[in-house]
């Protein structure tokens, strides 16, 4: 079989599509023929005809993430009308749960890609039939070892809503104003100051810094992105573990750090005085990743199960 043709309906000047999945979606372009829609409200057959005209027929449709007011991906009409297999891709799997319901129904999706296999299985009961786990990758042109010195000790990234990600509060609560501990807001949430700059390389090249980075998956315990970034850039990740972990190939003590609230501090100190322990664990979440979660293997397990299902 040739390169297939997909249909993907997205905005992708999205900031959210931009800085999560752009380089995904590069990469899709480069093992399919790929055509991108953002315009709204037209019916999929006028958008069809459109395609044809360009020498375009789909094999596949995969519609990006409608949440948040169609932030992201555009309002199509008449997708139910349409006898063309069709996907959607869903990431925060906790929000408008039953608009999600509704929307796989009334517009007859056969397929449900997902970051996280557990959260999708507490959570939409009676799907798993169409469901397929599609988790986080990176570029490994940016999230690898940047043989940066480890001028930082402990570093802390990213979102700290309240109640939200109950093991970074506690990490920023307990290490604040410790020697050799670093805290960079989220670039989005921090306006103009100097934590905007850490986006893209700036970003891998200050985790690569870190001689231990913390995160977690927030209240609801699924694997974000920064598991696989912080790995891919050779760097000891001690993180709140989740049950989706296991079967990305995350081993405690062999390629991360599992902890809690009560003892990543103890963890901590541990291994930033265990040097060799510590790049020994660091390695092999970096071999892991470069191995098992760039964009390249992650765009041909997604090609080969549309491919499965449309054969």
């Amino acid at each position: 079989m040739g390169k297939l043709n997909i249909l993907v309906f997205a905005k992708p000047n999205s900031r959210t599509f931009k800085f999560v999945l752009a380089d995904f979606f590069m990469e899709l372009g480069r093992q399919a023929r790929v055509q991108v829609w953002d315009k709204d409200n037209w019916d999929t057959y006028y958008i069809l005809k459109v395609m044809r005209n360009r020498g375009f027929n789909p094999d596949f449709i995969l519609h990006y993430d409608f949440v948040y007011n169609y932030s992201f991906a555009p309002r199509v009409l008449g997708l139910n009308r349409v006898n063309i297999p069709k996907g959607v891709y869903y990431f925060d799997l906790q929000v408008q749960k039953d608009e999600r319901r509704r929307f796989i129904q009334h517009n007859g999706i056969d397929l449900v890609f997902c970051t996280s296999r557990d959260l999708f299985r507490r959570e939409y009961r009676g799907l798993q039939r169409m469901f397929r786990w599609l988790p986080f990758s990176i570029d490994p042109s940016i999230f690898k070892d940047w043989k940066l010195d480890k001028t930082i000790d402990f570093l802390l990234m990213g979102n700290m809503w309240k109640g939200w990600y109950p093991f970074r509060e506690r990490v920023l609560e307990v290490m604040r104003g410790k020697r050799g501990f670093v805290y960079h807001g989220h670039p989005w949430k921090s306006g103009a100051g100097k934590n905007s700059n850490y986006i893209g390389e700036s970003y891998a090249q200050e985790i690569n810094r870190a001689k231990i980075f913390f995160t977690c998956g927030t209240k609801y315990g699924y694997p974000v992105k920064k598991f696989f970034e912080v790995l891919a850039c050779n760097t000891l990740l001690i993180a709140q573990g989740n049950n989706d972990l296991e079967g990305l190939g995350f081993i405690d003590g062999e390629n991360y750090v599992k902890s809690t609230e009560e003892d990543f501090y103890d963890l901590a100190m541990y291994f930033l005085h265990n040097r060799q322990e510590r790049e020994r664990i660091a390695l092999n979440g970096y071999n892991l990743v470069h191995s098992r979660h760039t964009n390249q293997v992650r765009v041909k397990e997604f090609l080969d199960m549309v491919k499965q299902y449309t054969k």
